[in-house]
């Protein structure tokens, strides 16, 4: 813990942004002792609890995103069914959390969708406005196109993340620089306000990164000029 404490410090000093996060709806212990009050631990204790050390840890730390499970890529979850409820309550409680602790954190959804479907601007109708961005890597490991979804997203900030690399494949060469700049030109058409690359290797995907650098600077850049 100290070394990744040193590490979120060192990219304050470089005006780098930094982010952790967790899976909704929060793993808890099945067995717990009680609280002060004979009672059990509610996910907004928990939540009071992570957020305490990371103030303490990490108090350099600017984003904290939840995630939603894989699964939601391809199974239809409407607003109803539990797995989404669930879900919602444990954003609110993490909110709550936030707002008692007076935790000077973001908050930010993500996951493999932008939301679930049969809706995927679900999170925009129904988190409160002071939730700060709604996010999501891109579909099929990256190669669908962007979710023409976001333009429908109103009410909150919206980041695109494309697929510098997708990990079933890491093993070998990835040149994604066209699609990675078709991306861009598709989240900037939908209205996106924000953009990230996910990826693991660096040296092996810098033609990728390289590009976005550049075309973020350079809206009207192409291949064939990069």
């Amino acid at each position: 813990s100290d070394m990744l404490e040193e590490a979120f410090h060192f990219g304050t000093k470089l005006n780098v942004q930094s982010c952790l996060g967790t899976e909704t709806p929060l793993s808890k212990p099945i067995y717990t002792e009680k609280n002060e009050k004979n009672q059990n631990y509610t996910t907004q204790d928990y939540y009071e609890g992570m957020f305490t050390r990371l103030m303490k840890r990490i108090p350099s730390l600017s984003w904290y995103w939840i995630w939603t499970p894989e699964g939601w890529e391809w199974s239809k979850v409407n607003s109803s069914n539990p797995v989404f409820t669930n879900a919602i309550d444990d954003l609110a409680a993490a909110m709550a959390a936030k707002k008692k602790l007076g935790y000077n954190v973001s908050f930010s959804t993500n996951g493999w969708v932008v939301g679930p479907l049969p809706d995927r601007t679900i999170f925009d109708q129904v988190l409160p406005t002071d939730w700060d961005a709604i996010t999501s890597i891109d579909l099929n490991t990256g190669h669908n196109p962007v979710d023409p979804a976001y333009e429908k997203i109103i009410r909150h900030n919206k980041w695109d993340i494309p697929w510098m690399e997708d990990d079933p494949t890491l093993t070998q060469s990835q040149l994604w620089v066209n699609r990675t700049l078709q991306h861009m030109d598709d989240a900037k058409k939908y209205g996106c306000n924000g953009l990230l690359g996910i990826h693991w290797r660096t040296r092996a995907t810098s033609p990728q990164i390289s590009a976005m650098a550049q075309k973020s600077w350079n809206p009207t850049l192409n291949s064939f000029e990069f």
